[in-house]
């Protein structure tokens, strides 16, 4: 069997990363809890030049199906803190299980945090 060798003349090609915001930190308590939790989202700043940032917080359960969003607006940096009462969109009470806050924040940027309710 033969050698192979090749090489490949070619400049190095520079790839700018995207213009990302940082990511937030969220945290959620009590959890678990059987009658809603407080979501504390801490929104560092983001791209030079803007003094909001888009952020979406929603509650999702383990297929990913949203039960409820409870934040679509843009904020300044900072803390901010929601509630979310253990209700999906249309009032009624969600049933024992696991849920998911995912919070969204500027282009990209995301971060998950489990919740338990009622277990």
């Amino acid at each position: 069997m033969a050698d192979l060798a090749f090489s490949i003349d070619a400049p190095a090609v520079a790839v700018p990363e995207p213009d990302l915001a940082p990511a937030p930190t969220l945290r959620v308590y009590p959890n678990p809890s059987r009658n809603g939790v407080t979501i504390r989202l801490d929104v560092p700043a983001g791209l030079p030049g803007s003094a909001t940032i888009p952020v979406q917080v929603r509650v999702v359960d383990v297929l990913g199906r949203v039960v409820r969003e409870l934040v679509s607006t843009a904020v300044v940096p900072g803390d901010h803190h929601f509630h979310w009462d253990a209700r999906d969109a249309v009032g009624r009470r969600v049933g024992r299980g696991i849920y998911f806050v995912v919070a969204r924040m500027g282009p990209g940027r995301s971060v998950t945090q489990k919740v338990l309710i009622g277990l």
